[in-house]
């Protein structure tokens, strides 16, 4: 006898379900046990159901796409008003483009967007109808700076268009920038700032979100930011270690920390693009782990997620003939800096002639770095392909640089340390104490003492004393001062060319600042390989934003005259408020001259009605001005001028 077909949509139907005391809104699925073969019967939780039938979600369906939310079927008498009103935002925002022109930034429709945008907020927010004065310049201006680079875009895309999750990741993101602070305190900044997102985001609330953030999203989001990149990108690789606290992750192991010598710690590793000023590609390693054992994983991470036509610049820690050989086989250009002691650089400095000045004659002088300066082809240089076989390494040189007054200073020193040394010598000899002879050996660098070690006296006698000054050291030093060196593979740039941009990576080592000191991210809090990972993410978001800021903060000569640091623009940003009142109706305060100019620098558009009379006759008359300077359609040259 057959039993009557399964309804495929009673896997979706939503029933109140009572535990310990709790009513909870379920969906009930069965099943078969593969290890017992018996049936089963499996209650899953989406939110709790009040009194009054009222439909609360959990973080679980919140974190659905919002097809699968649409999946549900709701019993009549509930009340669903907080989903259907969630739901309808994020549809909205969809069908207008998938949120890649939502925000008040550049034309009218987003500026409509916008207030219908801020509306649902009010609404969901504030259900008692509260006047509210909360803080916003901060908050809108990185939220500008989001849509601009794509940033929200990428988010959506990765989080399915989950327009309350990204809300999270933004806010949470933002609030450490600008407050300084770790998120013990983001509920409370909540309730005097505006924020993206409309949840209380408690500790214990945080911790459950990060949960749900997994390395899936991080590989997508990465994808989508390395295809952001223009062709023939500089990336420079670089890490940093970060102390911490707890003894759980699996990443975390003693080691060189910086910070903490005592703590335990992890390697943070960071690709971060020279071309778009922002980072594109984070990792943790072990806390043990060195530079160059790093960049294999990292390289094969950057061509899964298809990074093509890229240029690595690396420092002298990821220097290793395992490294090159990584490199030579994948054909990957880079820029590396290497230690003059090593071959070949070696031997291109000890062929270096010097006049009768003392000045190189075989090196170019450039005026504006005032370095001697020459570059070498490395040949005879080997390494093992794909297939096992030996193949000859092209386009590999070497960039030898030499500061005359650095070396100066270097030989000087020199001198002075083998002067020092013979002194000391001299107060250990006068003394004649075998021990303290003995320990002072171990110390000296330019000399050598050889004593008889045959006798176990303590004084001993001088003349059976040798001192031998240890000139191959002194020679060595004296050959190599004020020089350096670096190594460039399959681009044609002179030594001048690859210093410039090397000299870029300064900009890397400012986002390590940022992160330990304005993020305060300079210990790993996390106790779960869940929360670390989620953490992380938001972490990389909230850098993200940051590095725009400070870039832009450094090439623009108008905010540099005005303002001392990046943060400070912030500072002049903050005082703009959102005023929300019991009728629905919304308003934000003016911009003044100074935020308008910020704005400006950072290709930002203020919202009108926040404009003065004398700002907003200038916007009509810069548009009419580029409105006139468009080419007819008709005009051939148009498509020429495009």
């Amino acid at each position: 006898m057959r039993g009557r077909p399964r309804n495929p949509q009673s896997e979706y139907k939503m029933r109140p379900h009572l535990d310990n005391g709790h009513i909870y809104a379920a969906t009930l699925s069965n099943g078969v046990s593969q290890k017992t073969g018996k049936s089963y019967r499996k209650y899953t939780h989406w939110g709790k159901l009040t009194e009054g039938k009222v439909f609360v979600p959990n973080l679980e369906f919140v974190m659905l796409p919002l097809e699968k939310q649409g999946q549900f079927i709701f019993p009549d008498d509930w009340d669903v008003s907080r989903v259907k009103k969630v739901r309808s935002i994020a549809e909205e925002q969809m069908e207008s483009g998938k949120l890649e022109s939502e925000h008040p930034s550049s034309n009218s429709k987003a500026d409509n967007l916008s207030e219908k945008y801020d509306e649902s907020i009010y609404c969901l927010r504030n259900t008692e109808n509260q006047f509210n004065n909360r803080l916003y310049g901060c908050v809108w201006f990185l939220l500008q700076i989001a849509y601009k680079i794509k940033l929200i875009e990428d988010l959506n895309i990765v989080f399915e268009y989950n327009e309350q999750a990204v809300n999270d990741i933004l806010t949470l993101a933002i609030f450490p920038y600008i407050t300084q602070r770790n998120f013990d305190r983001c509920s409370k900044w909540q309730e005097y700032t505006k924020t993206p997102s409309i949840n209380s985001l408690t500790p214990s609330y945080i911790t459950r979100f990060t949960q749900h953030i997994k390395d899936r999203h991080r590989m997508e989001f990465i994808k989508l930011r390395v295809e952001r990149q223009p062709k023939d990108s500089y990336l420079s690789c670089d890490t940093t270690t970060r102390s911490a606290w707890g003894e759980c992750l699996a990443d975390i192991h003693w080691g060189n920390n910086k910070d903490n010598v005592e703590l335990q710690n992890t390697v943070e590793a960071v690709v971060y693009s020279l071309t778009t000023h922002e980072p594109v590609y984070y990792r943790t390693f072990p806390g043990n782990m060195l530079d160059l054992r790093t960049l294999r994983t990292i390289k094969s991470d950057l061509i899964a997620v298809g990074a093509k036509n890229i240029t690595f610049i690396f420092d002298r820690g990821f220097e290793s003939s395992d490294n090159f050989c990584e490199l030579f086989i994948s054909k990957t250009p880079f820029i590396m800096f290497t230690k003059v002691s090593n071959d070949p650089v070696k031997k291109f400095i000890e062929s270096i002639s010097f006049d009768s000045d003392g000045m190189p004659a075989d090196m170019i002088f450039d005026n504006e770095s005032k370095l001697y300066c020459q570059k070498y082809k490395i040949e005879n240089q080997y390494f093992i392909n794909s297939e096992g076989e030996k193949e000859l390494v092209n386009n590999f040189f070497c960039n030898l640089y030499l500061n005359m007054v650095n070396r100066i200073l270097k030989i000087q020193k020199i001198k002075c340390n083998v002067s020092n040394e013979k002194q000391l010598i001299e107060n250990a000899l006068y003394k004649r104490d075998r021990k303290e002879l003995i320990d002072l050996s171990k110390k000296l660098q330019y000399h050598k003492i050889l004593l008889n070690n045959n006798t176990e006296e303590k004084l001993i006698n001088c003349d059976e004393i040798k001192i031998i000054e240890n000139k191959n050291t002194i020679d060595r030093e004296k050959k190599f001062a004020g020089f350096f060196s670096s190594i460039i593979y399959n681009k044609d740039y002179t030594a001048i060319e690859s210093l410039n941009i090397y000299k870029t990576r300064d900009e890397q080592e400012k986002y390590f600042e940022q992160m330990k000191c304005q993020m305060d991210f300079h210990t790993q809090d996390c106790s779960s390989e869940d929360g670390k990972t989620g953490r992380l993410f938001i972490l990389f978001i909230g850098l993200i934003l940051s590095t725009v800021v400070r870039s832009t903060w450094k090439k623009s000569t108008k905010l540099k005259k005005l303002y001392r640091s990046s943060y400070a623009i912030l500072d002049e940003m903050a005082p703009i408020r959102f005023c929300e009142y019991p009728d629905g109706s919304t308003h934000i305060t003016s911009f003044l001259s100074n935020q308008v100019e910020i704005c400006k620098e950072f290709g930002l558009k203020p919202p009108k009605d926040c404009l003065s009379s004398t700002e907003r006759k200038n916007d009509k008359a810069s548009a009419a001005t580029r409105k006139r300077g468009r080419p007819r359609k008709s005009d051939p040259s148009s498509s020429l001028q495009g």
